[in-house]
């Protein structure tokens, strides 16, 4: 989230402070970063339960502590999506996806402590949730605002145009967008770091040492004299360790005249110690090569330079060119005028190999960060970050530098405009919360009535299959009805044809006797 590495390069001008230093004045605080932050004591009641209870509470609880310390709360919400971060959270919600799965795989196993670790990972904020923030801060009379895309440029403008003393988040884009005061890295006591826009474009080279925290600032003019300084105190030091060594050597001599029989023996105590003196020597060795050099050097920057170093090292609106951090990309950006001379000097290194549409995204994300649409508190109207200045936006020398802005969202009616900052409207369907919930209400009751019909309809099948079972049944018991009265009719026709043909016979040897009577 936010420019890679940017923080590292501001680290300088990064004081740390207490928030009672704002007493008396206006924060602004970025309303999902305050979410996130707090969703993760929760996640899992978000996630499977759909609850904001528990988030709400902890949420309100570092609201509670901001007035406690004097300070007023501006809480401001993210709005729609930009077009131009889809990317970018289409892979989000990939990763949450999956760290999902796993979280519901580790809690059917039982093991809870990596469940809990993947539900925080897979944690994501929906409207509900940050609406429910919103409804309760307004019930305690705090100020609050939906911008119409993102938060982050809508607490630019309202740090720019004085709106705000100083605005809270973790977001380094804030920075670069032009937040005049800038506090993050804060905790529930109060403690938290600032840093302040103007003193961006004082930062001069300097060496650091790890060890001792000291900060050496090498100046253009100085540099030289510093090296020379440097070179003789390295001649120095390398006498000083000949000296030692020689010492070293005497010393040697003496310890072999004197040990003799004990040698054995502190060889052996020796080689028990080698280990831990290994251990400890490398520690020294450390410590002496604990030294960098930052070669940042902003003064004498314009704005537009600043922002086109830190698209260029990553953001969220484009991905770095592999191999280039914020170090290579302040480098390219200070030898150069313009955007299509610092991608001359990439194309000249042979290191680097720039994407296909690369150039194109590039000078559409500078364009994001310049004139990202915000709302106008005081006009009630849709407006950019900073005015369209065509020299500064567009780059006449890259190609397919179109003037369309439609990639920074498409305008809003200015009655939803103003219905969406003050929460009565959500922001992504543009309808009320009130009339979104008769809707959710109405799905609700559709989907009630569709299972009963759809269970009544499985009940009418059941009982159709019944009766056609029972059919079945009465056919069976009709056929088999049929199979006893056939065999009993056939039964009958068998013993009448019987009887026919002992009659027969009967009358046969009847007749045959008469005749023989007849004859005698």
């Amino acid at each position: 989230m936010g420019i890679k590495a940017l923080f590292q390069a501001l680290n300088v001008i990064s004081k740390k402070i207490h928030l009672r230093k704002f007493k008396g004045k206006t924060i602004a605080i970025d309303g999902y970063v305050l979410l996130y932050k707090q969703a993760f004591r929760s996640a899992r009641e978000i996630l499977v339960e759909n609850s904001s209870k528990t988030l709400v509470k902890n949420c309100m609880q570092f609201i509670n502590l901001l007035i406690k310390f004097g300070i007023t709360p501006f809480v401001v919400f993210d709005g729609a999506s930009l077009p131009m971060k889809l990317e970018t959270q289409s892979s989000r919600t990939k990763t949450r996806l999956e760290s999902f799965k796993k979280a519901q795989e580790f809690e059917k196993e039982g093991n809870m402590k990596e469940a809990k670790r993947f539900y925080q990972r897979s944690v994501r904020i929906r409207s509900k949730n940050a609406h429910d923030l919103l409804v309760e801060l307004k019930k305690k009379n705090i100020r609050v605002l939906v911008a119409p895309y993102e938060a982050d440029p809508q607490l630019a403008w309202l740090s720019m145009n004085g709106h705000v003393d100083a605005v809270l988040s973790v977001d380094s884009d804030l920075v670069v967008l032009g937040v005049k005061t800038f506090i993050h890295r804060w905790d529930n006591k109060g403690n938290a770091e600032q840093i302040n826009r103007k003193d961006i474009w004082k930062i001069m080279p300097y060496v650091k040492d790890l060890a001792t925290k000291k900060i050496t600032f090498i100046g253009r003019e100085k540099e030289k004299e510093q090296e020379k300084e440097k070179e003789s105190e390295q001649e120095k030091k390398k006498e000083n360790e000949k000296e030692k060594e020689k010492g070293k050597e005497k010393k040697k001599e003496n310890e072999k005249e004197n040990e003799n029989e004990k040698e054995k023996e502190k060889e052996k105590e020796k080689e028990k110690g080698k280990e831990k003196e290994k251990g400890k020597g490398k520690k020294q060795e450390t410590k002496k090569a604990k030294q960098i050099t930052v070669p940042f050097d902003f003064r004498g920057w314009k704005e537009e330079k600043f922002i086109r170093m830190c698209v260029l090292s990553g953001c969220d609106f484009l991905s770095n060119i592999r191999g280039i951090g914020i170090n290579r990309a302040f480098h390219f950006t200070n030898s150069a005028e313009s955007i299509s001379q610092v991608f001359e000097l990439i194309k000249q290194d042979n290191r680097f190999t720039i994407p296909n549409g690369y150039i194109e995204r590039f000078q559409l994300s500078l364009l994001t960060f310049l004139h990202q649409k915000v709302f106008d508190i005081v006009n009630k109207k849709l407006v950019p970050l900073r005015p369209y200045n065509p020299e500064i936006s567009w780059d006449q020398d890259i190609e397919n530098s179109e003037k369309d802005f439609s990639f920074l969202g498409p305008d809003i009616e200015n009655e939803i405009l103003i219905k969406i900052s003050i929460g009565e409207f959500d922001p992504h369907t543009k309808k009320s919360f009130s009339e979104q919930n008769v809707i959710n209400k109405t799905n609700e009751n559709e989907n009630v009535i569709n299972k009963t019909n759809e269970k009544e309809s499985e009940k009418e099948k059941e009982n159709g299959n019944e009766k056609e079972k029972e059919e079945e049944k009465e056919k069976e018991q009709g056929n088999e009805i049929v199979k006893e009265t056939e065999k009993e009719e056939n039964q009958e026709v068998k013993e009448k044809e019987n009887q026919t043909k002992t009659e027969i016979e009967k009358t046969s040897l009847d007749q045959e006797k008469e005749d023989s009577k007849e004859n005698n």
